[in-house]
């Protein structure tokens, strides 16, 4: 009797098994990063790995230069106060003075330009303490470099001095916009003299 209610008895499975066996598998869809486009590089500069090396290693001789002399004006008994002063001042002086001058020189020289979309570019350079930094621009913030006045820097980009191999960008069209004049005959050919070439 027993045998028969159980074999009468309706077979009920709870909700969360029938959920299990009859739900479909999640649809995905692509990130944006992924529908993004990529950037077009545009050039890369030929000193690109060296300017940075020279940067670590003013830094690294400047840092030298101002803890040694201070460590030693505090230790030292036998000199007198003047010449360690005097000693002092001139290591802190080359120290720091090298590497300011060196990161006025280098920190326009763009080491990668690429074409992030239609309108904007971005230009990676090398800051004082030799971290890398993007700066994104567009045409219309190009500003020509004599208004600054400094070596080693041929066009200014959103407020930032740039410099650039004018023969080693292939986009010659990119060029003068950058520049923002006619390009020299060297920049059009690869060659290094400087023969202005008008339109």
């Amino acid at each position: 009797m027993l045998c028969t209610t159980l074999h009468r008895l309706p077979c009920r499975l709870p909700s969360s098994f029938r959920l299990l066996s009859t739900s479909s598998p999640p649809s995905t869809s692509p990130t944006s990063s992924s529908s993004s486009p990529n950037p077009i590089l545009k050039y890369i500069g030929p000193f690109s790995s060296l300017t940075h090396r020279l940067k670590r290693v003013s830094l690294l001789t400047a840092t030298f230069g101002i803890s040694l002399p201070i460590t030693s004006l505090l230790t030292s008994s036998t000199v007198p106060a003047i010449g360690q002063i005097a000693v002092t001042g001139t290591a802190l002086t080359t120290a720091v003075g090298s590497t300011l001058l060196l990161n006025y020189c280098v920190s326009p020289y763009v080491h990668k330009l690429e074409k992030v979309n239609e309108n904007d570019y971005s230009a990676v350079t090398v800051n004082m303490f030799a971290q890398k930094m993007s700066t994104t621009f567009t045409l219309d913030q190009i500003e020509l470099s004599d208004s600054l006045n400094r070596p080693f820097c041929n066009f200014i980009a959103n407020g930032m001095p740039m410099y650039v191999h004018g023969e080693l960008l292939n986009d010659k069209k990119l060029l003068k916009s950058l520049m923002k004049r006619n390009l020299t005959k060297s920049e059009i050919e690869g060659r290094s003299d400087d023969e202005n070439v008008e339109d």
